[in-house]
């Protein structure tokens, strides 16, 4: 699976996901030349294309505080 983060998502978290989240293609935003300042609704359309899950900084918190509370 390929994982697109978005620009709002700390570099430092993006090194630790790719350290712990085996068997996945994950790719910063800003490491993807003419990629930075692309709105959501673009992004999506991109990010379909590169065959990639778009993942905003808000939702992956959530994701994590729902993984520790169940």
């Amino acid at each position: 699976m390929r994982l697109l983060l978005d620009e709002n998502v700390p570099r430092p978290l993006h090194q630790v996901l790719t350290t712990f989240v085996l068997n996945h293609d994950i790719v910063h935003l800003l490491d993807l030349p003419g990629w930075s300042g692309t709105r959501d609704e673009t992004l999506m359309t991109r990010a379909d294309v590169m065959r990639a899950g778009h993942v905003r900084y808000g939702r992956l918190c959530g994701w994590i505080a729902g993984r520790r509370a169940g």
